[in-house]
């Protein structure tokens, strides 16, 4: 409704991009501040290889390439491991293959004061994720957040589905993915 007839193409976009952007919550979330452990869940092909790698580059370019660990439970998609592992030889920051949610424990020491520990896990199919209760053993033991990818394509009804499926990951953030226009990642609390 603010966009009139005959805006040029580019401008329309931008009113839009603002007005959308404006009415989305955002927060900063304290583990990125603080460090601590962070692990994205999502379903396969959501974007959150891709979210870790920002995420990162956003926590090296604050605190220095020492201040980042990566680590990946992704042991079913082909080359999952190898693609951290070559963003983590060009960032100069170490990656892990983490054979359990048990390795988790002792990745924990590697945590806090500034450092970040970003966790990539495997993709589900949300009608398969409310099936495992992802780091049901150790989320008692370690302090770990959870924040669950989603693409903002997704249709209402997806979405709900989506998100009911992952309530059990206990995601206390949103990241929404695969946006159009812009590079910034957008994190709803």
């Amino acid at each position: 409704g603010s966009v009139q007839e005959g805006t040029p193409s580019e401008d329309a976009w931008s009113r839009l991009r603002s007005r959308l952007s404006a009415s989305i919550a955002t927060a900063q979330p304290r583990v990125l501040e603080q460090g601590g452990m962070l692990a994205l869940v999502g379903s396969t092909g959501v974007g959150k290889t891709t979210t870790i790698n920002r995420l990162a580059l956003r926590q090296i370019r604050r605190m220095g390439p020492e201040s980042v660990t990566l680590a990946t439970l992704d042991q079913q998609r082909i080359g999952a491991h190898k693609q951290l592992q070559t963003f983590g030889q060009m960032a100069g920051i170490p990656v892990m293959l983490l054979e359990s949610e048990r390795d988790l424990i002792a990745l924990a020491a590697r945590a806090g004061n500034g450092r970040l520990v970003l966790i990539d896990t495997e993709g589900q199919a949300a009608r398969d994720a409310a099936e495992r209760r992802l780091f049901a053993q150790v989320r008692h033991q370690i302090p770990l957040e959870t924040w669950l990818v989603i693409p903002a394509t997704h249709q209402a009804g997806v979405l709900r589905q989506v998100l009911q499926a992952f309530q059990s990951c206990e995601p206390s953030a949103l990241v929404l993915s695969c946006l159009l226009y812009t590079s910034r990642l957008s994190l709803i609390h």
